[in-house]
C-alpha cells in the first residue's frame, strides 16, 4: 500500500457515458448479446493499479452533524475493507493519497488529529498488513512529520519489505 501517486480512472466517466454531444446522432442501441458481452468484459477487467484520493471525509462528517475528525477516522477505518476488495479482485497496486501539502493549511487541531490517526493506523495495522501479505511503500515528503511518525513509516516499510502481495 502506497501513500500517494497516480491518476484515478473512473469507468463511469469512460467514453460514451455522457451520451452524444451537440448534434451528433446516437449510435444504434446494442443488442442484448452485445450488452451481455460488454458487461462480462467490464466485470473481468481488473486494473493493475488503483489510486484513491482520501478526500471528502470532513464534508461527510459535516453532513451528519459530526466533527470533521470523525470523518477522517471513518476514512481510515475504511482502508481495511478497501484493501480486502482490492486483494480479492487481484489489483496489484493500491495507492492512497492520504495527506497532501495543502492539508498543512487546515486548522492546526485538524492537522494534529489527522497525523495522530495516521500514527495510530500504522501502529495498529502492522499485523493485519503482514497477514494480508501487503508491502508498504511511502511516497511523499516526510520532513514536516514528527520523528515518531517518520519512524513508524520506516518501521512498517521494513516490516512488510519481504511481502509479495499487493503493494
Amino acid at each position: 500500500m502506497q501513500a500517494s501517486a497516480g491518476p484515478v480512472h473512473s469507468p463511469a466517466n469512460a467514453a460514451g457515458s455522457d451520451g452524444p454531444a451537440g448534434g451528433e446522432r446516437a449510435a444504434a442501441a446494442p443488442t442484448p448479446a452485445v450488452k451481455e458481452a460488454g458487461s462480462q468484459a467490464k466485470l473481468s477487467a481488473v486494473p493493475k493499479h488503483v489510486a484513491i484520493i482520501m478526500d471528502g471525509n470532513g464534508r461527510w462528517a459535516r453532513q451528519r452533524g459530526l466533527p470533521r475528525l470523525d470523518g477522517h477516522r471513518e476514512g481510515v477505518d475504511a482502508i481495511p475493507r478497501v484493501l480486502d476488495l482490492m486483494i480479492e479482485r487481484g489489483v496489484e497496486y493500491l495507492t492512497l493519497y492520504a495527506f497532501s501539502t495543502e492539508n498543512w493549511t487546515r486548522p492546526s487541531e485538524e492537522v494534529t488529529g489527522i497525523i495522530e490517526l495516521f500514527q495510530e493506523a500504522l501502529e495498529q495495522e502492522g499485523n493485519l498488513l503482514m497477514e494480508k501479505n501487503v508491502r508498504v511503500f511511502h511516497i511523499g515528503q516526510t520532513d514536516r512529520l514528527s520523528p515518531e511518525l517518520r519512524q513508524s513509516i520506516e518501521s512498517i516499510k521494513a516490516q512488510t519489505s519481504g511481502n509479495t502481495g499487493i503493494v
